[in-house]
């Protein structure tokens, strides 16, 4: 009885030491697989991030570009409306001289 006693705690023992190994084995696999995961998570978001900043600046250039072209047309804008102020300008001048040199006349 003795005997059967020693090999059933010895069964015991193998037993509790290969579910031990077991967990340790499974456990160190799963860490592993949870690193792989975090990894492509990262790599996944870095890429998305790089994208989203691509896109950003693309945006940004193109907004840029429509300020600078509406700052074109406005520039042009200003420089005919001063253009014409000028012209009317001189044609009153114009026409304040030959009506001041009319009414001289007529005196």
């Amino acid at each position: 009885k003795l005997d059967y006693e020693e090999k059933l705690q010895k069964l015991i023992h193998e037993h509790q030491e290969t579910v031990r190994k077991t967990k340790k084995h499974a456990d160190t696999e799963l860490a592993e697989r949870l690193e792989e995961v975090k990894k492509t998570l990262r790599d996944e978001y870095e890429e998305q991030l790089q994208e989203s900043d691509h896109r950003h600046q693309e945006k940004f250039a193109e907004v840029q570009r429509e300020y600078m072209r509406n700052q074109e047309m406005m520039d042009e804008s200003l420089q005919a409306a001063l253009s014409k102020i000028a012209q009317t300008t001189q044609q009153f001048e114009r026409e304040a001289s030959r009506r001041a040199s009319l009414e001289l006349s007529m005196q």
